[in-house]
């Protein structure tokens, strides 16, 4: 029905602009003048000029989420900004909180937040930055993945970073880094973002001695596309099989940005409606096709059984802290991705402690949940 709709809609647009602007302009009519043509042209372009620079003015127009909202329409949500703690997930006597929208400025600063703490956090190529990298604590963890590795960094963060027994390495991303394998390991030749320098690192015998647990967190991780980099964990773990591994599941993956459906349905529940949800895999694990995914040992952490409860779509948790659990379409925003550390510090406690890892602090802990 709506391919219907979509094609009958271009079908009448293509007879207008052919009638009313192709005919008129390649066979004028007499009388019509060029000065007059183009002074309309250039009064249209103006008065679009003028709404553009409004729309960039009012930082997306946050204001129009206030009314004609799906199932208010006509009825104010409330006015202002978000106070500085972010949107409270719930209102009074667990009432829904009250509506306030996320402007552009907002949910572009929700989106620098999650990488804040990681300008002054060690990384794989900066080992020798004392100031950065506390390579004598008896703890070295290193944080591995694509562009979901800072939210395992602000998770283990939230649950590590005031101990002083640990040490958290960022490899800093796997994003647009060529992998090879050879009779040597594995390598990068991409020399850009410091790819081949990083994995170099990785690669290094030394390096790896050094670490006790490498945490993997990456979206969509179990699936074929991450293949190389199970490869590279089984390649890091033969080499030195005291290095003990961690693999946290994926989350949610929305159509449009959660801050978008957050602003349209007012809620941030809007965020786990099966629509306009397109990635939402529990059995990831189980019905993986990567060899390493059933072959390495490792602790698996599911986000679905700290964040859903289970398999179910409808009771997965999509805010905290004040922020969403993602302000684009699935990175995990900082106040989530801490949400989760705490849950990972209570949940698997017992099994980061197997691990050779400190106990949490103040966290309590269940059961166990290790391979």
């Amino acid at each position: 029905m709506k391919f219907l709709l979509m094609a009958s809609l271009s079908l009448v647009a293509a007879i207008a602009l052919h009638y009313l602007i192709e005919v008129r302009f390649r066979h004028p009519t007499p009388g019509t003048g060029k000065r007059g043509r183009l002074s309309g042209i250039l009064a249209g372009a103006v008065a679009l000029g003028m709404a553009g620079g409004a729309l960039s003015a009012s930082n997306g127009m946050p204001g129009r989420y206030q009314y004609f909202t799906p199932g208010s329409w006509g009825k104010p949500a409330g006015t202002g900004s978000p106070p500085p703690g972010g949107i409270k997930d719930e209102g009074p006597a667990g009432q829904p909180p009250a509506f306030l929208p996320l402007d552009a400025a907002m949910v572009d600063a929700g989106k620098v937040r999650r990488l804040e703490d990681l300008a002054g956090a060690c990384r794989i190529d900066a080992l020798a930055d004392a100031d950065r990298c506390f390579m004598r604590r008896p703890a070295q963890v290193l944080l591995f993945g694509n562009s979901h590795e800072p939210d395992a960094f602000n998770a283990f963060n939230q649950i590590y970073g005031q101990d002083d027994r640990v040490n958290l390495i960022n490899f800093g991303t796997v994003n647009e880094c060529q992998i090879v394998f050879d009779a040597g390991g594995f390598s990068s030749p991409t020399q850009e973002l410091g790819c081949s320098e990083r994995f170099r690192v990785l690669n290094d015998p030394a390096f790896l001695r050094q670490v006790g647990v490498i945490i993997y967190n990456t979206h969509q991780g179990f699936d074929p596309v991450a293949r190389d980099l199970w490869r590279v964990l089984e390649n890091v773990k033969v080499r030195n099989p005291g290095i003990r591994i961690v693999a946290i599941g994926s989350y949610l993956q929305t159509t449009m940005e959660c801050a978008a459906l957050y602003n349209r349905f007012r809620t941030f529940d809007a965020c786990r409606r099966a629509e306009f949800v397109d990635y939402h895999n529990p059995r990831e694990r189980v019905d993986s096709a990567v060899d390493q995914v059933h072959s390495l040992d490792y602790l698996y952490i599911s986000k679905y059984r700290l964040l859903c409860g289970g398999d179910a779509l409808e009771h997965c948790e999509t805010s905290a802290g004040g922020e969403p659990a993602f302000y684009d379409k699935h990175h995990l925003s900082r106040g989530f991705a801490r949400h989760l550390g705490d849950r990972i510090a209570q949940v698997h406690g017992a099994d980061l402690v197997r691990l050779g890892l400190p106990a949490p602090a103040g966290k309590g802990m269940e059961g166990d949940h290790a391979r």
